[in-house]
């Protein structure tokens, strides 16, 4: 009796079935160690992907990319100072800019518009070259305030403010050691205006005492340093303006090699109470319609209308010739002096009119007093 085809598990079939589920079990296993490495390929590279995007995001970019985000910048508005910069010689007004950072001893003189690199360091904020991630963008309103607008690669964001300009701090002569150049500037005296030249010229010019030398100057006039001494020669580190002139102030601006330098000078109080017209102009008396005889400081002259009449070493002699009356112009005859303007008549009174000026020319006095009348002469004044 045949039992083995109704037994597919009979001993005699168990080998070969046993060998095709074993070569079975390995198509399977290869083909699922296959599947995975497959898969393995696909996320590997999303994986990069992913890292690679993650590290971009610490890096700040110019533009508007998907991976930019949104950094919160910092406030720097009480960061910033700036300040006008002083001219200099040969230079167009009102140009250049001085911008300096809170805490730090930098700065930089700037035109505008421009472009300001910016880096933190130990918390403190430095300027850092043009090409930083981190930067400031400068430029003039209409108003003439400053606008600044901060922003960093990478960043959506912006931070906006305006500042007002300053003029530059002033220094004293505490800020320069003795003997320097700068330090005589700052010892000067501002002894007032020169009224001669105001009232024959119609120029405003100023006595400057510097190192004991008198130096006439008017505004917007500069001052070099020649080595030695301060003058109106030629254009060298260091200098200064005068920018502005007040009542009792005269500020001057300028360089001092690369540090912006600002003075303000004093008006020394002086009076001309010395001067009494009175006392020192005696004795008058007409000669015609345009002389007169009088003492000054019991001197005896003759003046006409015009002249000029200065005392020196204690005595007064009277100025007729040009070249005196240029030198007493340009400060190089000094002394008191006694300008005879006109002969006027009120109410049947005639009276002589003039000015009496100190021997600085920084004060002076009207002169307006009575002339004892007499008969006119003729001939030759």
């Amino acid at each position: 009796m045949h039992l083995y085809p109704r037994y597919p598990f009979y001993p005699r079939g168990i080998l070969s079935i046993g060998l095709t589920l074993i070569a079975f079990g390995v198509m399977v296993a290869l083909f699922s160690d296959w599947l995975i490495s497959q898969s393995a390929l696909v996320i590997d590279p999303i994986r990069r992907i992913s890292k690679e995007s993650a590290q971009g995001e610490l890096h700040f970019s110019l533009g508007e990319q998907e991976n930019s985000i949104s950094l919160p910048l910092p406030h720097l508005e009480s960061e910033f100072s700036f300040f006008r910069s002083p001219s200099r010689p040969n230079q167009e007004e009102d140009s250049l800019y001085i911008v300096s950072l809170r805490g730090a001893e930098e700065q930089q003189e700037i035109s505008l518009p421009c472009r300001l690199g910016l880096r933190y360091e130990n918390s403190h904020l430095f300027f850092a070259p043009e090409n930083s991630s981190f930067w400031i963008d400068l430029s003039m309103s209409r108003n003439h305030w400053i606008t600044g607008v901060v922003q960093a690669e990478g960043s959506t964001e912006t931070e906006t403010f305006t500042a007002s300009l300053q003029d530059i701090t002033s220094q004293t002569a505490s800020d320069w050691e003795e003997g320097a150049c700068f330090r005589f500037l700052a010892d000067a005296i501002w002894k007032g205006k020169n009224l001669f030249v105001e009232k024959t010229e119609r120029v405003d010019r100023h006595f400057l005492l510097i190192q004991q030398q008198m130096i006439e100057v008017e505004q917007g006039e500069w001052l070099f340093w020649n080595g030695e001494y301060w003058d109106k020669g030629e254009a060298g580190e260091k200098a200064v303006r005068v920018v502005f002139v007040g009542t009792h102030q005269m500020i001057l601006e300028g360089w001092d090699d690369k540090r912006p330098v600002r003075l303000m000078i004093p008006l020394q109080s002086s009076s001309a109470a010395s001067l009494r017209p009175e006392e020192i102009i005696t004795a008058l008396r007409l000669r015609s319609e345009r002389q007169i005889s009088c003492m000054l400081d019991k001197q005896c002259f003759v003046m006409r209308c015009g002249d000029w009449a200065l005392k020196k070493d204690g005595k007064w002699r009277i100025l007729r010739r040009e070249e005196e009356q240029e030198s007493v112009r340009k400060g190089s005859l000094s002394g008191e002096l006694f300008v005879f303007e006109e002969i006027e008549t009120k109410q049947a009174q005639k009276w002589i009119r003039g000015t009496l000026f100190t021997k600085e020319k920084t004060e002076s006095v009207a002169v307006h007093l009575p002339a004892t009348s007499g008969p006119l002469r003729r001939g030759k004044p």
